[in-house]
C-alpha cells in the first residue's frame, strides 16, 4: 500500500501561462482620473458663477427702459401739451389769455400727398379734414408755446369729440416726419399773427361738420 503524506496538504498556486502577464492595478492612476473629474466639474462651475457675475454686472450698466409719455390725443380732456418741457402756471396762464385771439376758424380739406388745400370736400376724394385757423398775439411776451384744446359736437348739440393742438410751437420741437412746412411754428412775437392747421381726420361720423365754436387754451409758454 502506499504511504499517505504526512502533516498539512499544501495547496501549489497555479503558474501563469507562459507570455501571460497579468495587469496590477494602479492606485496612482485612479486619483489621476478622479483629480481630472473633479477639474472639470470645478471649471465648469467656475465658468457658470463668472457667466452669471458678467450678465448681472451688463444688466446693471444697461439704461433702465422707461415707457415714453402718450401723446396727447382726440379724447382725452387731461391730455396736457405734446412736448415734456415746462410750461407756465395756471395763474399765469390766465393772466394772459385775454392777450390771445383765435379767430377765423373754418373746415378744409388737405391732400395728405400734395399738401393742397380744398374749401369743401369732393366726391371720390381722398382729402382729409384739418380745422384751420389764425392766433394772435396781442401781449408783451413772445409765446414759444400755445396749447389748444377745441370740442366737436353732434347733431343735437352735445359734445362728442375734443381734439388737443399746439397751435404754436417751436419748429425743433416738432415731429420731422409728422410736420407739414410751415405748420403751427413758432415762436410768436408781440403783434404777430400765425396761421394753424389741425388733423382731425379720426373724428367720429356723428360730427355735425360745423366749425367748433367751444375751445380752451390749455397751456402756454413764455420764451424764443
Amino acid at each position: 500500500m502506499s504511504e499517505r503524506p504526512t502533516g498539512e496538504t499544501q495547496t501549489k498556486k497555479p503558474e501563469p501561462m507562459p507570455g501571460l502577464v497579468l495587469p496590477e492595478r494602479s492606485t496612482g492612476s485612479r486619483w489621476m482620473k478622479v483629480a481630472i473629474i473633479f477639474a472639470i466639474v470645478a471649471a465648469l462651475g467656475w465658468g457658470f458663477a463668472f457667466g452669471y457675475i458678467y450678465l448681472q454686472y451688463k444688466s446693471s450698466q444697461t439704461p433702465t427702459e422707461t415707457t415714453a409719455p402718450p401723446t396727447p390725443e382726440t379724447n382725452n380732456p387731461e391730455a396736457g401739451p405734446s412736448i415734456t418741457e415746462p410750461v407756465e402756471t395756471q395763474s399765469a396762464l390766465a393772466a394772459y389769455l385775454p392777450y390771445l385771439e383765435i379767430y377765423d376758424l373754418k373746415i378744409v380739406y388737405e391732400d395728405p400727398l400734395s399738401g393742397t388745400l380744398e374749401s369743401q370736400l369732393m366726391e371720390g376724394d381722398f382729402t382729409e379734414p384739418r380745422l384751420a385757423g389764425k392766433i394772435k398775439n396781442n401781449g408783451n411776451k413772445t409765446l414759444s408755446l400755445v396749447a389748444v384744446t377745441f370740442y366737436f359736437k353732434d347733431l343735437n348739440g352735445q359734445h362728442i369729440f375734443e381734439k388737443r393742438a399746439d397751435v404754436v410751437r417751436k419748429a425743433s420741437e416738432i415731429d420731422v416726419l409728422g410736420m407739414k412746412v410751415g405748420e403751427n411754428k413758432g415762436p410768436l412775437r408781440p403783434g404777430y399773427i400765425q396761421d394753424f392747421r389741425v388733423d382731425i381726420n379720426s373724428i367720429p361720423s356723428e360730427w355735425n361738420q360745423e366749425v367748433p365754436d367751444d375751445y380752451a387754451v390749455t397751456a402756454i409758454r413764455f420764451g424764443e
